[in-house]
Formats: structure tokens, C-alpha cells, sequence
């Protein structure tokens, strides 16, 4: 952790690009790290019913919220990125949601940019506020993006599936039997011994698997 922070503090004074919600949610999960130790040694009590992957869970949660003063938005990311890896319970939402809103608590309270706010960016000026009717496209634009992610998943698990199905009998998947025929007839050497199938090492250089 200190380390990160001496890293950080550099690499920022030193002007280079440097996005801050990446090492805010790992300084987050660092201090998680370490409050989950010092519970487990003071032996409060239900300590041991909290594992670790639970505080990890809090803190990614309260370093999305510090970055960018959105602590649905910690608890969203933490719920995704922890949540495809393991199962989170509503106690561990809990968790993350009140360490979210410390968080944002403690940055409104400090008040770093001295302009009262939770972020160091705003999306609107005095003078040109959204209005009431903006909303229907703001709806618009959240289903449409919606739908298209949807689709988006399911031509993705249909490409995965005929890449499986293709491997078992030597073909590319996102070339028709034709193409192979031709493949075959001009460029035999890529061919498996004498049967119309690539070679393995073929289809995983052409595929970069």
C-alpha cells in the first residue's frame, strides 16, 4: 500500500496519464485487506463469519466511489466484477453499499477541490442544465444500448458454439464449406495428413487462440 501510494504520487507529479479509478479500487481492497487482519486479531465478535472476499468486495466498492462519487456505481462494479467469480450475498451488498457511502460521505465532508462537489468534473454549467423533456432520450438511448448488449451477448455465445463444434471436425468457424474446399484444393499443406480437416496447430494460429 505504501508503495502504491509513493508510485502514484509520482507518477501524477511527473504529469504522466494516469486514470485514478484503477489505483483507487486497489487501495481500497488494500485497506479492506488490512482492516479484515485486524479485525480477525482483535477477535471481534463475527469476525470469522466474514471472509475475506467480503471486505475485498467493500472495498473495491468504496474506491469506484471515491473515484467518481457514485456509490451505486461502486456497488454495481463490485457486484460484477466479485460477483463472476464467486456468489455475493445481500449481506455483502450491504457491506459494499455502506462502504460506498462512507466514502463519499468523507470526500463531500473533506472537500479536496474546494468547489463542494463529489467529483472533479460536473456534466452541466449553470447556464445550460438538462431539462425535464431530455429524460425521454436519456430512456431512449438506455433501452436501445440495452438491446444492443443483449445482442451483442447472444452473437457472442453463438460464435463460441460453432467455434467448438468447428474444432471438433477441423474447420474455421467463420469460414462457409466452400471456402474450405477452395482452402484445400489450393493450399493442401495446411490440411491434417490426407483428410479435409485443418491441422491443429493451423486452426489455433489462424484463430490466435
Amino acid at each position: 500500500l505504501l508503495v502504491k501510494a509513493l508510485g502514484l504520487s509520482l507518477a501524477v507529479g511527473a504529469g504522466l496519464s494516469l486514470g485514478k479509478e484503477g489505483p483507487l479500487i486497489h487501495v481500497g481492497v488494500c485497506w479492506a485487506h488490512l482492516l479484515s487482519r485486524l479485525v480477525h486479531w482483535l477477535g471481534l465478535p463475527g469476525a470469522s463469519a466474514m471472509p475475506l472476499h467480503d471486505f475485498a468486495c467493500a472495498g473495491a466498492a468504496a474506491g469506484v466511489s471515491t473515484a467518481f462519487g457514485a456509490p451505486l456505481g461502486g456497488v454495481l462494479f463490485a457486484a460484477e466484477e466479485l460477483g463472476s467469480v464467486r456468489p455475493l450475498g445481500s449481506r455483502t451488498l450491504l457491506y459494499a453499499f455502506m462502504a460506498a457511502m462512507s466514502a463519499s460521505t468523507a470526500i463531500k465532508h473533506i472537500d479536496l477541490s474546494g468547489a463542494n462537489r463529489l467529483t472533479l468534473f460536473v456534466m452541466s454549467k449553470p447556464t445550460m442544465e438538462w431539462r425535464a423533456w431530455e429524460m425521454v432520450a436519456f430512456f431512449v438511448v438506455g433501452v436501445l444500448c440495452g438491446l444492443v448488449g443483449v445482442a451483442f451477448v447472444k452473437v457472442n455465445l453463438w460464435c463460441t458454439r460453432r467455434r467448438r463444434i468447428c474444432q471438433k471436425v477441423g474447420r474455421l468457424w467463420m469460414l462457409p464449406m466452400w471456402c474450405h474446399d477452395l482452402i484445400f484444393r489450393h493450399l493442401p499443406w495446411l490440411r491434417a495428413s490426407t483428410s479435409m480437416r485443418f491441422a491443429p496447430l493451423t486452426l489455433n494460429v489462424v484463430e490466435g487462440a
